[in-house]
């Protein structure tokens, strides 16, 4: 019972802190409430006891896509910025296509039959998931640290520009 006035709770909030993310005309109050949307989905990702993907969530997501949207948001050549978001002019458009995406989604989750599944959840899914990462698959786990540090270092290196040498 407790668990699920949680789930509703928590539900209010994302879906309040998506519309308020969606129809903000500042760009940065939207990349606050999309940090609030994802931390949202971080505690019903808690009460399903899924607690490696709360962490992932709130690292992944909170922190390193909404601190480049902010930095996105401050590179922006805008002079004021209530003029920071062009595309205001299609909120019309915007809601359609929402609530075409909105009613597919709806009527594909209604037609969908949910078995329940047998069993119970493990206590904790983090050294699980650790020990594969770690013993199981530490090559493919280093390949792809290597990689994101490539592609960090290429992101720099095209950001900052090449000086054009005489």
């Amino acid at each position: 019972m407790v668990a699920s006035i949680l789930f509703y709770i928590i539900s209010a909030f994302i879906i309040f802190a998506a519309l308020k993310m969606v129809l903000s005309t500042n760009l940065v109050h939207s990349a606050l409430f999309m940090a609030a949307t994802f931390i949202g989905i971080a505690m019903i990702y808690l009460l399903l006891n899924a607690d490696y993907l709360a962490v992932v969530q709130i690292m992944v997501y909170v922190g390193a896509i909404s601190i480049l949207f902010v930095f996105g948001v401050m590179l922006t050549k805008r002079g004021d910025m209530g003029e920071s978001s062009g595309f205001n002019r299609y909120k019309v458009y915007g809601a359609f296509t929402a609530l075409a995406i909105f009613l597919a989604f709806a009527r594909i989750i209604i037609s969908s039959e949910f078995a329940p599944v047998a069993g119970t959840a493990p206590e904790s899914t983090i050294m699980d998931i650790a020990s594969l990462l770690l013993n199981d698959y530490s090559v493919a786990f280093e390949i792809a640290g290597i990689l994101l540090l490539v592609a960090t270092v290429g992101a720099i290196v095209i950001g900052k520009g090449v000086k054009q040498s005489k």
